[in-house]
């Protein structure tokens, strides 16, 4: 009888190891069993950060003919995406990609404002309106001179 309660207890006990085992990856979906709610747990790739396109737009941003707007949301962008990493290893991995989006977004708005500025310069140098004014002042700061 003792030896029948030793093996039963063996028994019970092998199946919680084996139970415990399987706490680790618990199924979620039947039909994929390899699927596991720990999965989100896991050490996940860092997100970009976007780094060279605020680079890239602040450069860009400290052209003398371009608006300084261009040049702020590049640099904020630019500390958004130095905060990426610091957050990733700091085990925020929200707050990262958080940071990355954020840095994404302010270095597309950044490069979108660079190109309406471009077509707006552009259209200004084509009409004619541009070169006259520009024509009237040099006639002015000639005769001031």
């Amino acid at each position: 009888m003792l030896q029948l309660l030793f093996a039963l207890k063996f028994y019970f006990l092998s199946k919680k190891i084996t139970l415990a085992k399987n706490i680790k990856k618990p199924i979620v979906n039947m039909e994929n069993s390899e699927t596991s709610n720990f999965d989100s747990f896991e050490k996940h790739e860092m997100p970009k950060n976007y780094m060279a396109l605020n680079i890239i737009m602040l450069i860009l941003g400290l052209c003398p003919a371009l608006y300084c707007l261009n040049f702020i949301t590049a640099l904020v962008g630019l500390i958004f995406s130095s905060q990426v990493k610091k957050k990733y290893e700091a085990g925020d991995y929200a707050g990262a990609i958080s940071s990355s989006k954020t840095a994404k977004i302010l270095g597309f708005v950044s490069l979108g404002l660079f190109i309406i500025i471009i077509i707006m310069i552009v259209i200004a140098l084509a009409s004619g309106e541009f070169m006259q004014e520009f024509e009237k002042a040099m006639e002015e700061y000639e005769r001031n001179r």
